[in-house]
């Protein structure tokens, strides 16, 4: 995914369309603004899940975190990515989706550790998830014609519904959203409405283009939550 080969495009295609603007091609000025977000993104990735990852290390709890929320999002980051990968879209368009991959392991190993969730079962399923994942990156997903990754693409849709509507249920019901860090899904639901406009001038995918829709709602729902029961969630853990 990140060869160099790939940055050194990316960094060629911004300096281009840069010096298209600066001579007054204006017409260029959409796909500057849209390339420049895309970087902010991938740039903003690196620390999206961090929060979350601190504030359950300090806490010394992973209370009100779903497990199965993460799990799903990991099967999604891996479709997303490998589907663009797939179609030959620009490493600028869906990068986040592999350094976000990362993360959710990462979270995923620490929440089921507070949890005192890991077992046999976990490893070998994620153990089998990256083995998948890194032989259908090497060949290209070959094995699967693209109407099919298509089809698994939006499936991403009710996918990423999925691993946000049971915690968004849980908060209204307990008026609780534990530690879950508001900081995290903001800077998902900032992603999430600038990809809506990168997705519209770069690649112009209406499956993507649902997926982001979806998620910038489900996000913004989560952090309204955050906002509305926060204080109650500080006082029980005090």
């Amino acid at each position: 995914f990140f060869s160099p080969c790939s940055l050194s495009s990316l960094t060629m295609q911004l300096t281009d369309l840069t010096m298209e603007v600066l001579n007054g091609d204006f017409s260029k000025a959409a796909a500057l603004i849209s390339l420049l977000l895309s970087y902010a993104i991938v740039a903003g990735s690196f620390t999206l899940k961090l929060p979350q990852i601190l504030k359950i290390m300090k806490s010394g709890s992973a209370r009100g975190i779903s497990l199965s929320m993460l799990q799903m999002e990991l099967f999604g980051y891996a479709i997303s990515a490998l589907y663009n990968f797939g179609q030959g879209y620009d490493l600028s368009t869906y990068a986040e989706n592999v350094v976000i991959l990362f993360q959710n392991l990462a979270l995923v190993v620490i929440v089921a550790s507070y949890q005192k969730r890991i077992d046999l079962t976990l490893i070998v399923g994620m153990a089998l998830f990256f083995l998948w994942v890194i032989l259908t990156a090497v060949e290209a997903h070959p094995v699967l014609p693209s109407a099919t990754w298509a089809l698994m693409t939006f499936g991403n849709i009710p996918l990423f519904a999925f691993s946000r509507i049971p915690q968004i249920m849980t908060n209204f019901k307990t008026k609780d959203v534990g530690v879950t860090a508001v900081s995290g899904f903001i800077l998902a639901w900032g992603g999430n409405i600038a990809r809506i406009f990168t997705t519209l001038v770069e690649v112009n995918d209406p499956v993507i283009l649902a997926g982001f829709c979806i998620n910038a709602v489900l996000n913004g729902t989560i952090i309204v939550q955050c906002f509305m029961y926060g204080d109650r969630s500080e006082k029980k853990a005090q």
